[in-house]
């Protein structure tokens, strides 16, 4: 009697993910008694315990740590085999803005800073783009016109569409 041979096709060992993002697990599990043995795979995390079973399953549930991903069955002799992969989830980043609005000679603008995007930014106002930054920086938004009125702001990833928090100004 040999005990069942558990291969870890997918993500591969030292794979690295954002918090929150789904990640698909695939591996097969065959013994020369029993023959596949794949559906009855049992997939764990050393840091969130079960997490999946069968040949394949995707998760967005994982905690932020290095975990050790076992996938494990047992033949029906009782013999038990697994395999493991190390498997990185990191915090995921917030893009934060900020902005402050002002009249010069009565002709509204608004001075806004942000931070935590990964990569270049879409600047939008009240839903419409209207302009493009790197991943940190600074926009002067020289939105025109005199009197009272609001705008409110958001920055977006260009890559993912993750975005920061809404900021209003009010005139």
């Amino acid at each position: 009697m040999t005990p069942p041979v558990v291969v870890i096709s997918s993500p591969s060992n030292g794979a690295a993910f954002t918090a929150g993002t789904s990640v698909s697990f695939a591996g097969t599990a065959t013994d020369s008694e029993d023959g596949p043995l794949g559906a009855q795979l049992q997939w764990t995390s050393t840091i969130n315990g079960p997490i999946g079973a069968g040949t394949s399953f995707s998760t967005s549930a994982l905690s932020v740590g290095t975990h050790t991903i076992r996938a494990s069955v047992v033949d029906s002799t009782g013999l038990p085999g697994e395999a493991s992969i190390a498997l990185i989830i990191n915090p995921a980043t917030s893009i934060t803005l900020s902005a402050v609005g002002y009249k010069i000679k009565g002709i509204r603008t608004a001075d806004l800073t942000w931070s935590g995007a990964t990569t270049g930014v879409r600047i939008l106002r009240d839903g419409q783009q209207i302009g493009t930054g790197p991943s940190a920086g600074t926009y002067t938004d020289n939105i025109g016109g005199k009197g009272t009125g609001s705008f409110t702001y958001k920055v977006c990833e260009t890559s993912s569409g993750r975005c920061s928090n809404d900021v209003t100004v009010v005139f």
